[in-house]
């Protein structure tokens, strides 16, 4: 048992160190992630996150992570602590998938191949480098749900378990999904005749009433507003696409894992048509549920995989024990040892290449030390209360680093008028017509313009070209210019 515990120490310490290496390649994070940084920043500053200052429109979230985070910044540096303490919770994915695998399989041997998958999933492994992402604790958060889930009947754990449904609920929207998934498992397990306990469907029952009641009152202001429509977040028609695609199954093979992916696969299959065990079909609900919702474009692409490659991950520990049996049964039984290493091979090699290369393209899309020192430039030498216009990307960078109102970024929820917005955006950024362009800076009071080109299609406007309308005030590149013209 120890050994098994020493292996599974430094497949942990393996998936953090890898974490770290490639999250310290860049000083900067991801372009979303200044989002979370300027949060951390306004409760170290002030005990409470930001909802509208500076932004364009109403920010709407819940801040629980980011307290969290805060509190880590009062003891150690928050730079340290924003790439360190988000990164050693997604990896503790590797600890919670080998317990709830050995839960399931009751094979050490099985949990330690589902650890490792869990730790090198690609699109997780890349995606909460540096993001400063809720969900590299709630993805922990739900496979330890789970586990407590399957261990509601020894005593302690439904306390475990409702308290853990009561900060996932606190921290982030997908608790939604967590409870379709435990509403689906037990319809399914209903019509499969498999056995559950009273305390089982209690504890689903309860925690399905209560999570949606804490999120309708969490959400009650945009689902008054925008109704079933709060699912896409109010995103412009130009952008949804990008976030909320349908399930590319090559896809889903590159950003799950090649072996893992079709391991997992095969064992819903298998359970589906051939064996039943109820552990199983707990998982194989979720899987359906978050299938289900990235096909009917319920769920942004990025959530559902995280959600779908830790259900595989754990999976993939019964597809180790039924290859194990398998192998028994065979002439092959005698090369077991071998066969088993070129299988924890060819494991490693599916999921280390496509997350180390993920990882690389992540770090070398952060913003550059030009634009950082381009944005720290605008907050020493722009007036406080100046307007700076940059591309949707950039736009918490501007509020975050430049301490200065933005035109427009990611969030979109509450945003009036934001078709019309955006529409202005593209107007300002990448039209011909300098009439047109000043018009519209006029009217969302543009004091400044960075025009970086963030989207390789898309190249923004040379305001070199009109010197009298737009003055260049900072020099290396991507440069800022000063918009001085008015237009009647």
């Amino acid at each position: 048992m120890k050994r098994e515990y020493l292996f599974l120490g430094a497949i942990f310490a393996a998936v953090f160190a890898a974490r770290l290496y490639f999250s310290f390649k860049t000083p900067h994070f991801s372009y979303d992630g200044y989002f979370a940084l300027r949060q951390v920043s306004e409760i170290i500053a002030s005990g409470v996150p930001s909802f509208n200052h500076l932004s364009y429109s109403e920010h709407f979230f819940l801040p629980a992570f980011h307290y969290v985070l805060a509190g880590f910044s009062f003891i150690f540096p928050p730079q340290l602590v924003l790439k360190i303490v988000p990164n050693i919770f997604a990896s503790s994915l590797v600890i919670v998938a080998y317990l709830l695998s050995y839960e399931i399989t009751k094979h050490r041997s099985a949990s330690l191949f589902a650890a490792i998958a869990a730790g090198f999933i690609p699109v997780y492994f890349s995606e909460t480098l540096n993001s400063i992402s809720v969900h590299s604790f709630t993805i922990p958060l739900s496979m330890f749900l789970l586990y407590a889930f399957l261990k509601t009947e020894k005593k302690g754990f439904i306390v475990v378990f409702v308290s853990g449904m009561l900060v996932f609920a606190l921290t982030d929207a997908s608790a939604i999904i967590f409870i379709l998934g435990l509403l689906f498992y037990m319809a399914l397990a209903k019509v499969e005749n498999l056995t559950q306990s009273k305390s089982e469907v209690e504890v689903i029952l309860f925690s399905s009433l209560f999570v949606t009641w804490l999120l309708f009152l969490a959400f009650k202001a945009p689902l008054l507003e925008y109704g079933i429509m709060t699912i896409w977040q109010n995103i412009p028609e130009a952008l949804i696409s990008a976030r909320f695609v349908s399930l590319n199954p090559i896809e889903a093979v590159y950003y799950i894992g090649l072996l893992p992916f079709f391991a997992g696969v095969f064992v819903i299959y298998r359970y589906m048509f051939r064996e039943k065990l109820k552990q199983i079909y707990l998982l194989m609900s979720f899987a359906l549920v978050i299938f289900l919702m990235l096909w009917l474009q319920l769920v942004e692409l990025k959530l559902g995989l995280f959600f779908l490659g830790s259900i595989i991950a754990v999976l993939f520990g019964q597809f180790y024990v039924i290859f194990s049996a398998y192998i028994d049964k065979t002439k092959a039984a005698g090369v077991k040892s071998l066969l088993i290493s070129l299988f924890a091979v060819a494991l490693v090699l599916s999921l280390i290449w496509p997350s180390f290369s993920a990882a690389e393209s992540a770090v070398q899309n952060a913003p550059s030390d030009e634009v950082i020192s381009a944005l720290e430039w605008a907050r020493e030498n722009t007036e406080n209360d100046a307007v700076i216009l940059a591309p949707v990307e950039l736009g918490h960078l501007v509020t975050a680093v430049a301490n200065r109102h933005n035109v427009i970024d990611t969030n979109f929820l509450f945003a009036t008028g934001i078709e019309q917005r955006f529409s202005d955006f593209n107007d300002i950024y990448f039209s011909s017509s300098e009439t047109d362009s000043i018009r519209l800076l006029n009217k969302y009071g543009v004091d400044y313009i960075i025009p970086i080109q963030v989207n390789a299609s898309k190249k923004p406007v040379n305001l070199e070209l009109n010197k009298e309308c737009f003055k260049q005030v900072y020099y290396p590149d991507p440069g800022i210019y000063k918009s001085v013209c008015d237009v009647n």
